[in-house]
């Protein structure tokens, strides 16, 4: 998990971070990882990898219930600056869950 979480943060390469999202948002939803997913999506510069966080942070929402990945996803929905289908997926995971 520490290295999917480092590859994620540190790796140039914008597939191999893609390819680590994807990973970590397959594992059962821990709080590290929803904190790396968190990261990815607030700091990550391709929007392939913050659509993936999106999706992960989505089901992570669903499984820890916390207000903290709630309130990202809102974040994200709403940043003017976001690229589109980001904010579109955000939106969409806040409506799935109900929230």
């Amino acid at each position: 998990m520490s290295l999917l979480r480092r590859t994620l943060e540190m790796d140039k390469n914008p597939s191999v971070r893609k390819k680590a999202v994807e990973a970590l948002a397959q594992m059962p939803p821990t709080a590290e990882i929803r904190d790396a997913l968190a990261k990815a999506l607030k700091t990550d510069t391709k929007p392939a990898v913050r659509i993936l966080a999106v999706e992960g942070l989505a089901k992570a929402a669903t499984v820890l219930k916390d207000q903290t990945t709630i309130e990202t996803l809102r974040q994200k929905a709403g940043d003017d600056r976001e690229n589109g289908y980001v904010r579109s997926q955000a939106a969409l995971a806040l409506k799935k869950m109900e929230i």
